[in-house]
């Protein structure tokens, strides 16, 4: 059975491909059809058709909500940004099985080393806890309630840490964000201090 002019199609050998001829037979009835394969190294060729089956491209990933947020209003990152530099701080909790890969994502977006970046994590009892990360911005005249709407759109904002007159977002990828980009350390969890440059 013939494949239509431009259908996907692959083979365990070459990968995927494009049908961009017609069925033709040899002498012996063999049918074939002209692949445009995705691989320069085999490019286009004619195939036997009983090696070709049906290939579906995969969908490419998922944005994830920081993505979508950083693509589609990067001016709300760039103001809530310049809030935090000036009045905020990230809170990181983690259940025992989780701290070592928090504490990698810490030191991988600071200049923390691993050894130097654990105690900047609470680490709490609870091993259903897993990991938050929280951002909390101080607003005392609600300067950053548009912002914050902004930025809700794709993130959870709702948060029992937040003190009064300030704005808190759970996000995990935005604090990520503020530490690489704009050299933030979180709230460090042995001997104070907070929001310090890294």
């Amino acid at each position: 059975m013939a494949f239509e002019i431009g259908e996907r199609v692959a083979t365990n050998f070459t990968g995927p491909g494009t049908i961009v001829g017609p069925m033709e037979k040899d002498e012996d009835g063999e049918a074939f059809q002209l692949v445009k394969f995705d691989s320069p190294l085999f490019g286009e060729k004619r195939h036997r058709i009983s090696k070709l089956f049906p290939y579906t491209d995969p969908k490419p990933a998922k944005e994830t909500p920081v993505q979508q947020l950083l693509k589609k209003d990067p001016e709300a990152v760039a103001l809530f940004a310049q809030a935090f530099l000036t009045g905020g701080r990230i809170v990181i909790s983690s259940s025992p099985d989780s701290v070592d890969s928090i504490v990698e994502s810490i030191s991988s977006n600071t200049r923390l080393k691993p050894s130097e970046a654990a105690d900047y994590v609470r680490v709490v009892t609870d091993r259903t806890h897993h990991a938050k990360f929280d951002i909390l911005v101080t607003d005392p005249e609600a300067g950053l309630s548009a912002i914050a709407d902004r930025i809700g759109v794709y993130l959870h904002r709702n948060g029992r840490r937040a003190r009064k007159g300030e704005v808190e977002f759970h996000s995990r990828e935005l604090a990520e964000h503020l530490m690489s980009k704009y050299e933030v350390l979180p709230q460090i969890q042995t001997g104070g201090g907070d929001g310090a440059k890294a």
